[in-house]
């Protein structure tokens, strides 16, 4: 059984699986299971080329994009979010964006995600937020030190 100490140390803990992508960028060297939980430890970049190597599916951003005017069609705040003025001055058209997302071609399906989250992060809306799907959503960052202040 590995020591806390190594757990802690390792960079990216995933407890979800990846679907099927191109070659072996998602077959990581460790992982342990204990019972039904399962603890997949990976650097950073290894990650990232996994993430990159899911493949982009333009059916997939159409049926998400398609959610997504639904949604803000609900959204009471399109006007306000286009021009709100101060203090916040907020200029997120929101048509604009998802017609831009719907005909984006992405290098990757994590792109688009990406993509997807950076628009709501424009929004400053607590009340609206995209979560990334899982398994993007599985990973956690561990740094090998703690951060934090002590006052004496």
């Amino acid at each position: 059984m590995p020591s806390s100490f190594f757990l802690s140390v390792c960079l990216i803990v995933c407890s979800f699986h990846l679907w099927a992508v191109k070659g072996d960028d998602c077959n990581f060297p460790f992982t342990y299971t204990s019972g039904s939980n399962t603890i997949t430890v990976a650097s950073y970049s290894a990650v990232q080329n996994c993430f990159a190597a899911v493949p982009f599916s333009s059916t997939f951003r159409d049926e998400t994009v398609a959610v997504l005017y639904q949604l803000f069609n609900l959204y009471s705040f399109t006007d306000m979010v286009s021009n709100s003025g101060e203090p916040w001055n907020l200029q997120v058209d929101v048509w604009a964006e998802l017609n831009r997302i719907n005909t984006t071609a992405y290098p990757s399906d994590y792109a688009m995600v990406a993509d997807i989250q950076t628009f709501f992060n424009k929004l400053y809306d607590a009340h609206t937020q995209y979560y990334a799907p899982p398994p993007y959503a599985g990973w956690t960052l561990i740094r090998p030190f703690i951060n934090s202040t002590s006052m004496r």
